[in-house]
């Protein structure tokens, strides 16, 4: 499972100061360490010194990272279900408020082709990096805009359409008729 919530992994500044195992410049255990890994990883690194590591012991590195660090989210997970964690805005949510007439899911497929094409767009007329970031920010972003514009032309057709409505109303009231007479 892909753990793509970055605003939910957090290392307590006391991990990050002192490791349970820390393999470089230094060696340094600072918790009791299984057999195999003392054999297969920690003890030809302390053999190896300060000398460089190679890559075979790059990626052991790695898989201790990563397993060392899989506690990391269910201290999250615990914080979330007491209610301890901030409660997060999501991309749904946000488009919800907007009144947008439009899914997540929709928004982030049509934004990514969007964000794609005015990348190349950028990239092709500026000529520069800095084109093609533009590029990719101003896809989804006019796309977010035209939404909003979609939106504020239906809802003006609505308060226009309500408002005929009411003025026929009133004037059908007003000539002593009754609501029955509008049907």
């Amino acid at each position: 499972m892909l753990h793509d919530d970055w605003e939910a992994v957090r290392l307590d500044e006391a991990l990050i100061a002192a490791p349970p195992i820390e393999l470089w410049p230094q060696t340094v255990a600072r918790v009791p360490i299984p057999e195999d890994v003392e054999q297969g990883l920690i003890g030809p690194l302390r053999r190896e010194g300060q000398g460089t590591v190679s890559a075979m012991h790059k990626a052991h590195v790695l898989a201790i990272f990563l397993a060392l660090s899989a506690s990391a989210p269910a201290a999250e997970v615990g914080r979330k279900v007491t209610g301890a964690e901030k409660r997060r805005t999501t991309l749904q949510q946000r488009i919800d408020q907007a009144s947008l007439p439009i899914t997540a899911g929709e928004f982030l497929k049509t934004g990514a082709i969007l964000a794609v094409a005015t990348t190349i767009l950028g990239a092709v007329a500026l000529r520069t990096v800095t084109g093609a970031v533009l590029g990719g920010l101003i896809g989804p972003l006019a796309y977010w805009s035209y939404l909003g514009g979609r939106r504020d032309k239906t809802r003006r057709a609505y308060q226009e359409a309500l408002a005929r409505v009411a003025t026929i109303a009133r004037d059908v009231i007003g000539r002593g008729g009754s609501l029955k007479d509008l049907s």
